[in-house]
């Protein structure tokens, strides 16, 4: 059997971008808001061939029990106001250093994997 068509050009582009933005799995705003209850994070946007405009990526960190998780609800606070900060011209590498030590310390693995 063989897929064609722009869903599966999309999804295999991205594919190559997981690597890119070092994260296992990336999936585009459509999947995530597809799977609400999941735990997902806003990686940005990146220009995909055939697209006229950047399209928005996500990496899945988990399900949805770890999406409840008080843990996860507060990382993903501190992504927010860490876009933010970027988005805003601000530094926010600090915060990330901190985000990212956290997550290690709360789940036991690193953010980037």
């Amino acid at each position: 059997y063989s897929a064609i068509g722009d869903t599966i050009n999309t999804a295999a582009r991205v594919e190559s971008v997981s690597k890119e933005i070092g994260y296992d799995i990336a999936i585009v705003a459509a999947t995530a808001a597809a799977v609400p209850d999941f735990a997902t994070l806003e990686a940005g946007s990146v220009a995909l061939k055939g697209k006229r405009l950047p399209e928005p990526v996500f990496i899945l960190v988990g399900d949805d029990s770890l999406a409840r998780s008080l843990e996860f609800t507060e990382l993903r606070r501190a992504h927010r106001e860490l876009l933010a900060a970027l988005r805003g011209g601000r530094d926010g590498f600090g915060r990330w250093r901190r985000l990212r030590h956290g997550f290690r310390w709360r789940f036991g693995r690193d953010l980037s994997r």
